[in-house]
């Protein structure tokens, strides 16, 4: 395996994070890419795939359970992770604003 090349683990638990969030386990964030393009939504979830496979990963999809479960173990979480959850909060309420 060269240096660019993720893990699989890795990568498959990354795409199920990305794929998770962007697609509504935190409410709006699907739609905030009409706000942001996907490769910022991926960007900007990118540091927490660790967090999430230690913390949230048995969590059930959907209703922002996912999200909720990354809030509830802040203190926890890599300081990128933790950084990027208010980045995540106001796509999801810039994404609500949009739709009204």
């Amino acid at each position: 395996m060269n240096e660019t090349t993720t893990p699989r683990p890795l990568r498959t638990a990354t795409i199920a994070l990305v794929g998770a969030l962007a697609c509504g386990l935190v409410p709006g964030v699907a739609l905030a890419q009409t706000a942001m393009t996907r490769a910022e939504v991926k960007a900007l979830l990118k540091p927490c795939v660790p967090d999430y496979q230690n913390y949230c990963s048995d969590v059930p999809r959907g209703g922002g359970r996912i999200f909720a479960c990354l809030v509830d173990h802040e203190k926890q979480l890599s300081p990128a992770c933790a950084a990027n959850l208010p980045k995540m909060q106001a796509a999801a309420a810039q994404a609500r604003k949009t739709t009204q």
